[in-house]
């Protein structure tokens, strides 16, 4: 991909949900300003127990989960999603991406990781494939 191509970061999502799950109110709103400009519905949960809650309201197409959050962590919070039947993609999104952390996260359920810090052509590019294909 050509990570000058604006086309890609001025992708129509309108039609989609995408829940954004993270404990830390910068990270979120940084996540919340990058998908701006596609127009999707974004909901923001603070932390594992409120995006279990949210999922089932809010019926996101995609969510983008913090793995190191406190009380429920962003692995826990999948697997009980997962298990009350979620199908959407599920993409955590942290710094610890080392081999062994990436394979944990793929083992775990999730469908991508997206590294922090968070580049916005890498976050839109990988929303609108998985919810295009």
């Amino acid at each position: 991909m050509d990570m000058t191509d604006n086309s890609v970061m001025h992708q129509d999502l309108s039609k989609f949900k995408v829940l954004v799950v993270d404990d830390d109110s910068i990270s979120r709103e940084i996540i919340a300003c990058m998908l701006e400009p596609t127009n999707c519905i974004v909901k923001i949960a603070e932390d594992g127990f409120e995006a279990i809650n949210d999922f089932f309201e809010f019926q996101p197409d995609i969510v983008l989960m913090d793995i190191n959050m406190p009380d429920v962590n962003g692995v826990s919070t999948l697997k009980i999603i997962r298990n009350q039947g979620c199908v959407a993609p599920i993409f955590a999104v942290t710094s610890s991406v080392t081999k062994s952390d990436v394979k944990a996260y793929l083992a775990a359920g999730f469908n991508d990781i997206i590294a922090k810090p968070i580049l916005r052509e890498i976050l839109i590019n990988k929303i609108s494939t998985a919810l295009t294909v």
